[in-house]
């Protein structure tokens, strides 16, 4: 599957919602990981996502890839399209 082919035949029809749900990390992530953020005073790592207009909180961990594999595991069981 290529990302940067954008011809007609190579695309699918999906909802606002779905195409967000494949996103990536936005661009000012500084953990290195989707839906993963660094909180100072607690020195920790706290995962939430966003799932029908609201945010869910995850926890609170002590390492982002701790943090980041219960983000996808969570992301795996609500988004259609992941």
């Amino acid at each position: 599957w290529n990302k940067l082919n954008n011809h007609f035949s190579n695309l699918r029809e999906v909802t606002t919602k779905q195409n967000n749900e494949h996103r990536g990390k936005q661009i000012n992530n500084t953990t290195g990981y989707k839906g993963v953020t660094y909180n100072k005073r607690l020195n920790k790592f706290i995962a939430q996502i966003q799932h029908n207009y609201e945010t869910k909180y995850l926890g609170v961990f002590e390492s982002a890839l701790e943090a980041s594999q219960v983000y996808e595991k969570t992301a795996k069981s609500l988004f259609t399209h992941y």
